[in-house]
């Protein structure tokens, strides 16, 4: 049997990334790039270890040719990034667009259309770190062989800004006031105020020359056949069926992409997928659940890969309805649900119980305490709250009003349904009365244009999974600042789509972006994931695992839990028989 790449991660990357940022606290640059835990003794033997590595024969170029089929269990819908967010299409998305800078699997940024990453250090912040320079790699082309310009980031800044686009957030950029492209690859940001994660902004680049004259993106054709600068390109797309992308002829990496196609495959469900990957149907499937792990590790011709993840499965609550804007409501829902037993039962103990909106990182507090699984104390709140069961019928009321909420959640995920169906008997035993209305992702996840009901707030409870990366600041912002409520007013942008409104949040979350200072803002993340844990717009359930599957076939992929599945696709080949 092949050896398993099982845990590969789980017991270094959590210490491992937080001393990136926190080694870093000290300098009075506002930026955060330098190795993890570097100190004058590390610095000596990393040189020694390259010097010797360097010293032996070079390893053999990988073979080119081969496809490799993944499968998804959702299909995307489009491949706009600032349009959607749906892990399907960050999947497909991710070997075709690409951003100025990248984060690598031990949390430092790292240069990719950009020459390098902008520091006060070589010049490219300015002291008061209101201005960032750009320096644009000379030689790089669009897949349709134009030249990436820096008017190309100017546009982008354009198009996100623009409020006929309906951009998910426009979070970040908002902070922008002008930007300018000084020549061909030099481009100037000038930020109204200090914006301590700039460096998370422009993670993918816009062509002009194919969007600059469309009114608006929301319709483009580049929607479904994106021109970008990343390894492949969309070849045929046949909706419900499959994605084959081919090599992009003008990737910057001299001899890559190694494959000759890549073929994103649409199945029903992961378990679907498993089924393909046993037989050889497919070669990759993506984010698979703890309790399908037996079946992978009984074949001997697939590798499974688990490192922890940034996505916390979770219930997001939708405070404007009458009983959930209710505190004790809320309250009495968290301690009503048995999270120990959904990870034991479910995820055979793959998983991890938190109780705070960051999972990993620098700005993650493992102090916030958990809560406690509490029927009796749940019955309690909901009786102060007001909702008794008056005629025994097993379902509280208040007045005329019956205490019913529906669930909605991705359809064809058996995980969920199952986890569902236990909510549902829970809820029951405190007198709510739960009912399940899942919907297609591309219809959860939808946007404000597409009538979504995430979006536009017609749900009363999310289930799915979401996290921030290495900088917390644009998922914590976008899901928990007041200004990022979906509305008419607004445009739709934003996803606070809890209708979350906490003043001391506000305060803290715009603190934390305006501070160079890493320990003043790890203190204010903090502040927010203490105050979640308290308020409870989302009631977290666990943690989740990153947990992918490869044939042995496949190689070259590396893990890194701050990107996803496809972040290094130039780099996958297929060894020979």
């Amino acid at each position: 049997m092949s050896q398993k790449r099982t845990n590969i991660w789980v017991t270094t990357i959590l210490f491992l990334v937080v001393a990136i940022l926190v080694g870093c606290s000290q300098s009075s640059e506002p930026t955060y790039v330098s190795s993890p835990t570097e100190d004058v003794a590390t610095k000596e033997e990393t040189s020694s270890t390259v010097e010797e590595a360097t010293a032996e024969p070079v390893a053999e170029e990988p073979a080119h040719g081969g496809s490799v089929r993944v499968a998804l269990f959702q299909e995307p819908s489009i491949l706009n990034p600032y349009l959607i967010k749906q892990g399907a299409a960050t999947r497909v998305m991710k070997t075709i667009l690409e951003g100025l800078l990248g984060i690598d699997p031990e949390g430092n940024y790292y240069p990719i259309l950009a020459r390098e990453v902008p520091t006060i250090g070589n010049g490219g912040v300015s002291e008061d770190g209101l201005e960032v320079t750009y320096l644009l790699k000379s030689d790089i082309l669009w897949s349709d062989g134009d030249p990436v310009r820096a008017q190309d980031v100017v546009f982008t800044w354009n198009a996100i800004m623009n409020p006929e686009n309906q951009v998910i957030t426009r979070s970040g950029y908002d902070k922008i006031e002008s930007i300018e492209a000084i020549d061909d690859v030099t481009v100037v940001i000038r930020f109204a105020e200090f914006y301590a994660p700039y460096l998370t902004l422009f993670e993918y680049v816009l062509p002009e020359h194919v969007l600059g004259s469309t009114p608006d993106i929301n319709s483009a054709d580049f929607n479904r056949s994106p021109v970008g600068t990343g390894p492949f390109m969309v070849d045929e797309w046949a909706p419900g069926d499959y994605i084959i992308l081919t090599p992009n002829p003008y990737y910057r990496e001299a001899g890559k992409p190694y494959l000759d196609q890549l073929i994103f495959k649409i199945v029903p469900s992961r378990e679907t997928g498993v089924s393909m990957l046993k037989t050889g149907e497919v070669e990759v499937m993506w984010d698979l659940v703890a309790d399908l792990i037996p079946q992978i590790e009984e074949e001997e011709h697939l590798d499974l890969w688990v490192s922890p993840s940034i996505n916390i499965e979770r219930l997001i609550l939708n405070l404007a309805h009458p009983a959930l804007g209710d505190i004790k409501v809320r309250q009495a829902i968290n301690v009503a649900i048995d999270k120990q037993q959904i990870v034991e039962a479910f995820l055979f103990g793959q998983g991890k119980l938190i109780n705070s909106p960051i999972p990993i990182g620098w700005a993650a507090d493992d102090t916030i305490p958990l809560s406690e699984y509490d029927p009796v104390l749940a019955n309690e709140l909901l009786d102060q709250a007001g909702w008794v069961d008056t005629d025994g019928d097993g379902i509280r009321e208040k007045g005329e009003e019956l205490l019913q909420l529906t669930i909605m959640s991705t359809s064809g995920n058996s995980l969920r349904e199952r986890i569902e169906q236990v909510l549902q008997s829970y809820f029951k035993a405190v007198g709510i009365d739960l009912q399940i209305n899942n919907v297609a992702s591309s219809v959860l996840f939808g946007s404000w244009a597409d009538d979504s009901p995430r979006a536009t707030g017609n749900f009363d409870i999310l289930l799915y999974a979401t996290g921030p990366k290495i900088d917390p600041d644009a998922h914590l912002f976008s899901y928990f600042h007041s200004s990022q409520i979906p509305a008419d007013e607004n445009g739709g942008k934003g996803a606070n789509y809890s209708h979350y409104s906490n003043p001391e949040v506000d305060a803290a979350l715009d603190a934390a972006r305006s501070n160079p200072d890493l320990d003043t803002r790890r203190a204010e993340y903090n502040n927010v994931a203490g105050l979640i844990a308290e308020d409870l717009p989302h009631i977290m359930l666990y943690a989740r695992l990153n947990i992918n599957v490869f044939n042995v076939k496949v190689v070259g992929y590396t893990v890194n839990a701050w990107e996803n599945l496809t972040w290094d696709t130039q780099n996958w080949n297929m060894i020979s028989e």
